[in-house]
């Protein structure tokens, strides 16, 4: 069995196995691979309502991981252009819900990501 075959493997399906996987503390990858044409993510402007994910762009992939009720998120920021690392709390991941850098977003048993105002940006997957 190839490396991507046993990858697909241990990918979580259903709702219920996404939570389990996030509340289990193993990292786990974001990529906003859907922003594209729902809003203009070239630059960080530094406005939330030009620049609606604040400091992480459209098109990157960010590494989280969940321990101890935190969320903690290392990648590109926006704003400098390096990679950093955020802790934010107060989302429940029983409610669907992860946290990259304080926005709050949900995910769905199909692995995709949701914003509360621009629907689908993107995908998880296991790291």
């Amino acid at each position: 069995m190839g490396v991507e075959a046993a990858a697909l493997q241990r990918v979580p399906r259903g709702i219920a196995a996404w939570v389990a996987y996030v509340k289990s503390g193993q990292p786990f990858l974001v990529r906003f691979d859907l922003t594209m044409n729902k809003f203009n993510d070239a630059r960080y402007t530094g406005d939330w309502r030009t620049d609606p994910m604040g400091t992480l762009q459209g098109g990157q992939e960010y590494v989280v991981s969940y321990r101890n009720g935190e969320f903690t998120c290392t990648g590109f920021s926006q704003a400098d252009g390096t990679r950093q690392t955020h802790a934010s709390g107060g989302i429940d991941p029983d409610d669907g819900l992860i946290s990259l850098w304080s926005r709050t977003y949900s995910i769905d048993g199909q692995g995709q990501v949701w914003d509360l105002d621009f629907g689908l940006v993107g995908h998880i997957r296991p790291q």
